[in-house]
């Protein structure tokens, strides 16, 4: 009975797409980042393992799109480690890292661990220098998916709330989601 309880409305299907930037990918990033007051968020796409559909959404929906146990973690990284993090995502080797509070410019056509052409937090350019409050979940955090870059941050915390929890949590509180507009990456214009 738990799992059929219905935790708020999705206004259009929340696809996820494993090498490109995803509605459910960006809505999941945004969670993380909205409920720890983080600057920017991490998700792996491979964590991602089903669309939330059009209309009601229930326990069970977000369960089947969030199978992993996995926590919220929060951690300080600096802009270096933010930048060898989108790199890493770029190579699209465990499938294109799903972010929050980033714009990412990007040109594929340059050699992997070098295609970041621009990277901005909030509207201003990424610090290499400053340190940055960043939210992922507990299988990133511990270094999942090759991502070897998160265990080297400081400051972790385990909030200890399950990722699913979270987002149930965030339709409770905010009733309907809406597909976020997919703006987060691109490529240099000609």
């Amino acid at each position: 009975p738990a799992l059929s309880e219905v935790v708020g409305r999705a206004s259009a299907r929340l696809v996820r797409r494993y090498n490109l930037e995803s509605p459910l990918g960006d809505f999941v990033a945004d969670v993380m980042r909205e409920s720890t007051g983080a600057e920017i968020a991490f998700e792996n796409a491979g964590g991602l393992r089903a669309d939330l559909p059009e209309g009601e959404v229930t326990r069970a929906n977000v369960v089947d799109a969030l199978p992993f146990i996995n926590s919220v973690v929060t951690l300080e990284m600096t802009g270096t480690q933010v930048r060898e993090v989108l790199e890493q995502g770029l190579t699209l080797e465990r499938g294109l890292i799903q972010i929050s509070g980033l714009e990412v410019t990007y040109d594929p056509a340059r050699p992997a661990g070098a295609r970041l052409v621009a990277v901005k937090v909030g509207g201003r350019p990424l610090d290499d220098a400053r340190t940055y409050r960043v939210a992922t979940n507990s299988f990133l955090a511990l270094g999942g998916d090759l991502y070897a870059t998160f265990p080297r941050a400081g400051q972790v915390q385990d909030s200890k709330v399950l990722l699913v929890d979270a987002v149930v949590a965030w339709f409770r509180a905010h009733g309907i989601a809406t597909p976020p507009a997919l703006d987060r990456y691109s490529t240099p214009r000609p």
